[in-house]
C-alpha cells in the first residue's frame, strides 16, 4: 500500500487548477535583479506605515513592456528571466487597493547578455509617497 502513496500524491497534484512544478527558461536568458527600498532601508514597517501593500515591477525594452510582477512589498526585490537585451525598470508602490501611493521609479537602462545577471535598486525617499 505505501508504493501507492507517492503515485496517488502525484496524481492529485497534476488535478489541481493553477498548480504548476516549475517554470521553462531559454537557457540563454538572463536574471534582471531587482530591488527597493524605503528611505534607503527594507523594513516591512516602512511599507505598512506609508500604505504600500504591493509594488508593481514593469521589466522595459524600447519594444515596450517586457514583462511585470505585482509582490508584496515587504518582499523588496523581484527577479525577471529575460533574453538578452537593453533593459529598464519602473517600479510604483500600490495599496491594497490597487491604487499608486507613490511616485514610479524609473531606473537607467541596463545591457542584459546571455547567461549574465544585471542588478539595480529604486530607492523611495518618504516625499516619493502621496
Amino acid at each position: 500500500m505505501k508504493s501507492w502513496i507517492p503515485l496517488l500524491t502525484a496524481v492529485a497534484g497534476l488535478a489541481l487548477p493553477g498548480c504548476f512544478v516549475g517554470v521553462d527558461h531559454d537557457h540563454g536568458d538572463g536574471v534582471f535583479t531587482v530591488e527597493w527600498s524605503i528611505d534607503g532601508a527594507t523594513h516591512g514597517s516602512d511599507c505598512d506605515y506609508f500604505g504600500a501593500a504591493y509594488v508593481d515591477v514593469t521589466l522595459e525594452s524600447r519594444y515596450g513592456t517586457e514583462d511585470y510582477a505585482v509582490v508584496e512589498c515587504d518582499r523588496f526585490g523581484y527577479d525577471f528571466h529575460a533574453p538578452p537585451g537593453r533593459y529598464w525598470v519602473t517600479v510604483t508602490m500600490m495599496d491594497d487597493h490597487d491604487r499608486d501611493v507613490s511616485t514610479t521609479i524609473r531606473t537607467d537602462s541596463y545591457d542584459l547578455f546571455e547567461g549574465d545577471s544585471e542588478y539595480v535598486v529604486a530607492d523611495f525617499p518618504p516625499d516619493s509617497f502621496r
